[in-house]
C-alpha cells in the first residue's frame, strides 16, 4: 500500500531540495572562480601596447635551408621596457652583456613567455617578454572578439617587457616549477659561483622573490628535466667542483626540487655538459654527464620520495656506467638522430667533430656504440649543440653554435649513411648533411628553439652580443598553393589553371 504524501513530508522534501540547490549554486561559484580569474587575466592583455619586429634584418636565414627547412630572416623584437630606470638605461646604452635565454608559461595563459639574461653593471638583469596568445591562436573565440573590438595583437610578444635586477650574471638560466607551488620559476647561476638563485614566479607574469641555495662547490654545468620516475615536476641537475673533486647533484622532490636535499654522484672530473632523457628501455629518465674524456650514464630509478622512510631505505643504488671516449666532451644533445627509433646522444668533441652514441633495439642488453662522426660543419670554435625540430626531415636536427662567431649551422644526420653533402666551404660532410646556415653579423650569445607561430615546428630565438633585443626566426611554408578552382579532376596533378 502506498502511503499518501502529507503536507509535512512535502515541506521536508522542499526544504531538502532547497538546501541541495543552494549547495549546488555555491559549488558552482567556487568552481567558476578560477575561470573568471583566468578570463580577467586574459582581458588585461589588451592593455598591453603592441610589440613589433624590426624592419631591418639581424640574422640572415631565409632561403638557406630549402627545401628541408625554411626559416624567415631574423628580426629584433621592438618593445618598450618597464622596470627600474637604471636597468632600462643599462640595456639602451649597451652596458648589459647578453648571456642566456629561457622559456616557460609564467602568466599561465597557455603560450610560452621568453626570458633573456644579461650581465649588468651591478649583478645581472633579466627581461620577461610575455607571449601573445592571439599570435598562435588567432581563430579562438576570444581572439575573434578582440578582432571585432579592434584590440587584436598579432605580434609574437606583448609590450612592455618587464625588467628585473638579479644578484649575479645569469650564465646559466633555466625555467620550471622548482618550489612545488604549481607556478613556473627561474633558476639562475653564474659560472664558477657556488650559489643557485631561485626566482619564484607567481603565475601572473611577474616574479615575487629570490632565494639563495648554497652549494658545496663551484658550478660547472646546469640542466633541468623530470629525472628518475616522472612525477610532472621539473628536477634540477648541477655539476660542481671543489678542491679538484667533482660531483653531480640531483635535486628532486615531491614538494619541489629545491625543497629537497640533493642526491650526489662522484665524477672522475668536472662536468662540462649534461643531458636528461630516456637512454634505455626503462620508463625512468636517465642522466648523461660529459666529464673530461669520459661519458657517465646514471640510469634512472624510482626513489620513492613520496613514501615513508622505511620504503625509501629499500631503494637500490643507482646504476652508473662509464664510457671512455678518447676526446673531451664540449657539449651534449639528446634526440632522434638518423634512422634510430630510440633516442641517441650527440657529443661535440674537442676534436671539432660531432660523435653519435647509439644502442640497438634491445637497449638494456646491447652496449653503446660510437657511430661515424661528422665535422662540426665548418664552425671554427663550435662550443654548443642544440637539438631542434624545425624541418620536415625525419628525426631531429642539430644546431651548432659558436659563441665567439656570428655563425650557426643546422645539421641533419641522414637516415642512410650513403648520403653526402658539402658545407659552404666545399668541405665534405661525410654522413652528415648541412640543412641551413645562419649568419648573425655579430657574435652569438644564446639560441633557443621555441614555439612562436601556428605550425608544429620550432622557431628560433637568437640573442646576439651586439644587441640587447632578442631576434626571432619563424618557420614558414616552403611553397604555397592558392587553389582557385573547385573542379574535381582526378588526375593527381595540380594544373597551372587550377592552382597559382
Amino acid at each position: 500500500m502506498i502511503s499518501p504524501i502529507t503536507p509535512r513530508k512535502m515541506n521536508v522534501g522542499l526544504l531538502l531540495f532547497g538546501v541541495l540547490m543552494i549547495f549546488t549554486t555555491v559549488m558552482g561559484l567556487i568552481m567558476l572562480k578560477p575561470a573568471r580569474a583566468f578570463r580577467a587575466e586574459a582581458a588585461d592583455r589588451k592593455n598591453f601596447e603592441r610589440a613589433r619586429l624590426s624592419d631591418s634584418i639581424s640574422v640572415h636565414a631565409a632561403g638557406r635551408g630549402n627545401p628541408y627547412i625554411n626559416l624567415s630572416d631574423g628580426r629584433d623584437v621592438i618593445t618598450a621596457y618597464e622596470g627600474p630606470r637604471e636597468l632600462i638605461e643599462a640595456l639602451e646604452q649597451n652596458r648589459a652583456k647578453p648571456l642566456s635565454l629561457a622559456s616557460a608559461d609564467f602568466d599561465e595563459d597557455g603560450v610560452p613567455d621568453l626570458v633573456s639574461g644579461y650581465a649588468g653593471p651591478d649583478g645581472g638583469i633579466i627581461t620577461l617578454h610575455r607571449g601573445n596568445v592571439d599570435s598562435i591562436y588567432p581563430n579562438s573565440p576570444e581572439a575573434k572578439q578582440r578582432k571585432a573590438e579592434g584590440t587584436i595583437i598579432d605580434a609574437p610578444f606583448l609590450s612592455p617587457a618587464l625588467l628585473y635586477g638579479v644578484p649575479v650574471p645569469p650564465d646559466f638560466m633555466l625555467a620550471g616549477d622548482f618550489d612545488g607551488d604549481s607556478h613556473c620559476d627561474l633558476v639562475i647561476a653564474a659560472a664558477r659561483d657556488s650559489n643557485l638563485y631561485l626566482i619564484s614566479g607567481n603565475g601572473r607574469g611577474t616574479f615575487s622573490g629570490t632565494k639563495t641555495i648554497e652549494l658545496a662547490g663551484e658550478i660547472t654545468a646546469l640542466a633541468v628535466g623530470d629525472i628518475n620516475r616522472r612525477d610532472g615536476l621539473e628536477d634540477l641537475v648541477v655539476g660542481v667542483t671543489r678542491a679538484g673533486a667533482a660531483k653531480v647533484l640531483i635535486f628532486e622532490g615531491p614538494e619541489g626540487a629545491l625543497r629537497a636535499k640533493p642526491e650526489d654522484f662522484v665524477l672522475p672530473s668536472e662536468a662540462t655538459s649534461l643531458a636528461v632523457g630516456q637512454l634505455d628501455d626503462g620508463y625512468e629518465i636517465d642522466l648523461a654527464v660529459g666529464t673530461g674524456t669520459d661519458l657517465i650514464i646514471i640510469s634512472g630509478r624510482d626513489r620513492k620520495l613520496s613514501l615513508d622512510n622505511i620504503r625509501k631505505t629499500q631503494v637500490s643504488a643507482a646504476r652508473v656506467g662509464r664510457i671512455g671516449l678518447g676526446f673531451s666532451v664540449t657539449s651534449l644533445a639528446l634526440g632522434y638522430f638518423g634512422d634510430n627509433t630510440s633516442k641517441s646522444l650527440a657529443l661535440l668533441g674537442s676534436d671539432g667533430r660531432i660523435h653519435f652514441l647509439t644502442r640497438g633495439e634491445k637497449l638494456h642488453d646491447e652496449p653503446w656504440q660510437m657511430s661515424n662522426a661528422i665535422p662540426a660543419g665548418g664552425v671554427p670554435g663550435a662550443a654548443r649543440l642544440v637539438c631542434m625540430k624545425s624541418s620536415s626531415l625525419r628525426g631531429d636536427s642539430l644546431l651548432v653554435l659558436d659563441s665567439n662567431s656570428s655563425q650557426a649551422l643546422i645539421l641533419h644526420r641522414p637516415e642512410e649513411e650513403s648520403h653526402y653533402s658539402t658545407d659552404r666551404h666545399g668541405e665534405n660532410l661525410t654522413y652528415g648533411q648541412l640543412v641551413a646556415s645562419l649568419d648573425a653579423g655579430s657574435e652569438l650569445a644564446a639560441v633557443l628553439p621555441l614555439d612562436i607561430n601556428r605550425d608544429s615546428l620550432k622557431d628560433l630565438v637568437v640573442l646576439r652580443k651586439a644587441s640587447y633585443s632578442p631576434s626571432l626566426m619563424l618557420t614558414q611554408a616552403a611553397v604555397t598553393f592558392v587553389v582557385n578552382s573547385a573542379a574535381d579532376t582526378d588526375d593527381g596533378l595540380c594544373d597551372a589553371g587550377n592552382c597559382t
